[in-house]
């Protein structure tokens, strides 16, 4: 029974854990961003598209989004 119990808390904490770190990544005229640092100016780095998508031509980075 505890084992049960052990891993249905483990399993509620990976998804909110999932949730999170989804909430940090999204998309500005189709180039995908994710958040990796908050500390004074949030700094973010390009991520592939969503499901394994590529990016292909001339891609214009933004010096901010």
């Amino acid at each position: 029974m505890k084992k049960k119990l052990y891993l249905g808390i483990f399993i509620i904490c990976l998804l909110s854990f999932c949730n999170r770190a989804q909430a940090r990544a999204f998309e500005v005229d189709g180039i995908y961003y994710s958040v990796i640092g908050a500390e004074g100016d949030i700094t973010v780095e390009v991520v592939s598209p969503e499901k394994g998508g590529t990016y292909e031509g001339d891609i214009a980075i933004p010096a901010s989004v």
